[in-house]
């Protein structure tokens, strides 16, 4: 698993997007294949990223520079046409955004401050490929950047582990190579962000861990 620690480029938000998504995705899910780096990687707690989440459907009402602001602020980028994850752009009384967790972008039609009609398209085309009664728009950036994966896991989920040992070693040397590069990427002003932490500590969530059921193989 590699970690995000460098300034964002194109690949850093495919990555970024994916994580995004798979966080969205982990409440409906019967079974989450976790590896040792994701379980380290620090992400948005659930409860900033439920916050950071908005519904539309036909008929709801919304100040249009108020809720473009507001997708500024969970990480969409404003641009004249939508055509890739994480923009949005809006003409008279047309919003389009392309949430990280959707394979097309959506297309919402105002009516004054009303939503007239809410549509998938192609980003390509520009067309439409279908009408929905309602969408999800997930956070396109990571709000808050302090918690772990484990925050999205009921607490009365089983936990198996495949060689404990072994997973124990892997965290010791993602951390260890992850001090390494931090300090490299610092000494090449390369490092996105000075941070208190930059993964989460093993131990600690073994701990949290340790108050769940687990299976050990």
């Amino acid at each position: 698993k590699e970690l995000s620690l460098r300034k964002v480029d194109a690949m850093g938000h495919d990555a970024l997007y994916e994580r995004l998504k798979s966080l969205y995705m982990a409440k409906d899910s019967p079974v989450i294949i976790a590896s040792v780096g994701s379980l380290l990687q620090l992400v948005t707690p659930k409860d900033s990223f439920e916050a950071g989440m908005m519904e539309f459907k036909p008929g709801d009402e919304y100040d249009l520079p108020e809720l473009c602001e507001k997708l500024s602020g969970i990480g969409y980028t404003r641009c004249d046409t939508v055509e890739a994850k994480g923009n949005f752009a809006l003409r008279g009384g047309i919003l389009d955004v392309y949430p990280p967790g959707s394979d097309y972008p959506v297309r919402m039609e105002f009516f004054g401050d009303e939503i007239d009609t809410v549509r998938y398209f192609d980003p390509e085309s520009q067309l439409t490929t279908e009408r929905t009664d309602k969408v999800k728009i997930i956070p396109a950036e990571d709000i808050n950047e302090t918690g772990s994966i484990l925050s999205y896991i009921p607490e009365d989920w089983l936990f198996c582990f495949d060689e404990p040992l072994r997973i124990s070693e892997q965290a010791k040397a993602i951390k260890e190579d992850v001090e390494e590069r931090v300090k490299t990427l610092a000494e090449n002003g390369l490092l996105k962000e000075e941070k208190e932490k930059y993964i989460n500590d093993y131990d600690l969530l073994m701990a949290e861990v340790g108050k769940r059921q687990i299976i050990s193989l």
